[in-house]
């Protein structure tokens, strides 16, 4: 008796599975979202265009110090370059 309830599972996970798998990356149409209009993304107070401006702030500066960051690597492997390029031309 649960060896067939087992049996009976283990066919049921694999017709889901299978399921799963033919409906992957398929886009079924709802009719609710459809019928939905876009979400507002506009800052509903001035907190939030606050918020917002500041947020955009300190990603620019994240992106200057990724920048620097970058730039002072290139740096240091520049340096060691020239180092084993020195120390192999004998100077």
């Amino acid at each position: 008796m649960a060896n067939h309830r087992a049996e009976d599972l283990r066919d049921a996970l694999r017709r889901l599975v299978s399921r799963v798998i033919a409906n992957h990356g398929r886009k079924t149409p709802s009719a609710a979202s459809e019928t939905q209009p876009p979400p507002d993304l506009e800052p509903a107070s001035a907190f939030e265009a606050l918020l917002r401006q500041q947020i955009l702030a300190l990603e620019q500066q994240l992106q200057d110090l990724r920048g620097r960051i970058n730039d002072l690597f290139l740096l240091i492997v520049g340096a060691v370059a020239l180092q084993a390029v020195m120390r192999i031309a004998g100077f």
